[in-house]
């Protein structure tokens, strides 16, 4: 398996992809992986995907992430470049 990591600033955005060529991840667990409590693994307790969204929307970003079975995974994160007004004035 392959993993790439990237960074780049895409217009307003600084983006940060992770892509890997593994398995990939069936449909039904894709659209659960944002899920607090959902995993598939027999350890953890399903925190992860979901806190890492939630500090990313904090941030006035967003996550995405797209599967296909038996050629890999991509997960794009993008948060702004710039701060927002009010998180500057703090």
């Amino acid at each position: 398996m392959v993993i790439i990591v990237r960074s780049e600033a895409v217009g307003p955005y600084f983006q940060l992809s992770v892509i890997d060529t593994g398995p990939g991840i069936p449909a039904p667990t894709l659209a659960r992986i944002f899920e607090p409590l959902f995993t598939t693994k027999s350890f953890g307790v399903g925190l992860g995907l979901p806190m890492v969204r939630q500090i990313v929307l904090q941030h006035g970003g967003s996550i995405d992430v797209t599967s296909d079975l038996g050629s890999g995974t991509a997960v794009v994160i993008r948060i702004p470049a710039v701060a927002h007004e009010q998180e500057k004035a703090a």
